[in-house]
């Protein structure tokens, strides 16, 4: 699934739990779509390269009435490698 902002950017929708993916999930027209569990480390490798090369955005928590935070994926990067080193 992707969702668009008012930048009209292309945006792929991240929740921090499946609770809140299906609830999103819920309140759209139906779709065929269903939460999926992706590891950290596929999410660092393989997703934010991939979302960066096809110039697409992070959707950070969206919500029906808000597109949540958008993110770059670079930035994400940064970010998330800064917690993870932070937390071990």
């Amino acid at each position: 699934m992707l969702l668009g902002d008012p930048a009209e950017r292309e945006c792929v929708p991240l929740w921090p739990h499946a609770k809140y993916a299906e609830a999103f999930a819920a309140a759209r027209p139906p779709g065929g779509y269903a939460p999926k569990v992706i590891e950290l480390d596929a999410f660092l490798e393989r997703w934010l390269p991939g979302m960066q090369h096809d110039n697409r955005f992070l959707a950070v928590f969206p919500t029906p009435s808000n597109v949540g935070i958008v993110v770059e994926p670079a930035r994400a990067r940064v970010e998330l490698d800064e917690e993870r080193a932070r937390i071990e």
